[in-house]
């Protein structure tokens, strides 16, 4: 591990290296959710679904995130592959603003369904972002500072590509230009990833419009049902026809009001393509 070390630090990254071996004991079970704190919308399943067919397009790259931290805390994240080895989640789901500290192992998983995940992989480093511009680094917020959602993404980079093997498939973000205002406002999106229900973990999805006055140049707001766990998941739209798939942002919060994304915009698309060519993604 120590050439890996000495790379990352050339690079100057300013993550987490994580050991492979400790995310190994992560199985797949229930966890108290470790990100309770960014009140996540907490839905009732009224509109909420099961996605039945974990293997058809749009839901291969899809992920659930068992995360551990140095405290013994466990939790569950979601996120989307956006390399064969490098997943996109929320920062909060790597990062813990109360303590200061990184997770210490994190075991992802695709085509998890009804607690069966088709791959899984290990994490080997994450990164949260680092600040860019008038936009500060997450890890400088405090942990109930609301302006947090600015800067709430960050990477996994993954042991192997064991994920991208079965997903056969990932969401080359590189190559999408950023939805515009107006194409938000006239979309229908959906929001999918893993709710921590206490029941058993699988891929669950609802829809519904943005809200059309919430939209900021880093964030955006919106109604549909969520829970603890689909931190990290992906905001998208998806038109069955032309198997067209635009991601919209990364599903961070909720304060009892509307759910939060932190939009793609030209930073996190920059930020991505910076991670991946300093981490040597595949």
């Amino acid at each position: 591990m120590t050439g890996f070390v000495s790379r990352m630090l050339e690079r100057n990254l300013s993550g987490a290296d994580l050991t492979p071996e400790n995310a190994d004991a992560l199985a797949v079970h229930h966890a108290e959710s470790i990100i309770a704190e960014d009140g996540v919308l907490d839905g009732n399943d009224d509109s909420r679904v099961v996605v039945a067919n974990v293997e058809s397009d749009p839901w291969r790259p899809f992920c659930c995130l068992h995360l551990a931290f140095p405290d013994g805390r466990h939790g569950i994240g979601s996120g989307l592959l956006v390399a064969p080895d490098l997943i996109l989640t929320a920062a909060h789901n790597l990062y813990d603003l109360r303590s200061r500290r990184f997770v210490s192992a994190v075991h992802a998983h695709v085509g998890l369904h009804h607690n069966a995940p088709a791959a899984s992989a290990a994490g080997v480093r994450v990164e949260v972002f680092p600040g860019s511009g008038h936009l500060p680094a997450y890890r400088s917020f405090a942990h109930d500072d609301r302006k947090r959602h600015v800067s709430d993404f960050g990477v996994i980079k993954l042991a192997t590509t064991a994920l991208f093997d079965w997903a056969g498939t990932c969401a080359d973000l590189a190559a999408q230009p950023p939805m515009t205002d107006d194409e938000i406002r006239r979309s229908l999106l959906n929001v999918a990833g893993y709710p921590d229900d206490g029941r058993v973990l699988t891929l669950k999805t609802d829809a519904g419009p943005a809200l059309a006055q919430s939209l900021e140049m880093t964030n955006f707001r919106y109604r549909m049902d969520t829970m603890p766990g689909q931190s990290g998941c992906p905001v998208f739209r998806y038109l069955t026809d032309h198997n067209e798939f635009l991601f919209a942002g990364v599903h961070v919060a909720g304060d009892g009001d509307a759910n939060i994304a932190r939009r793609f915009d030209p930073v996190m698309r920059g930020q991505l393509i910076r991670w991946k060519q300093a981490l040597n993604c595949t």
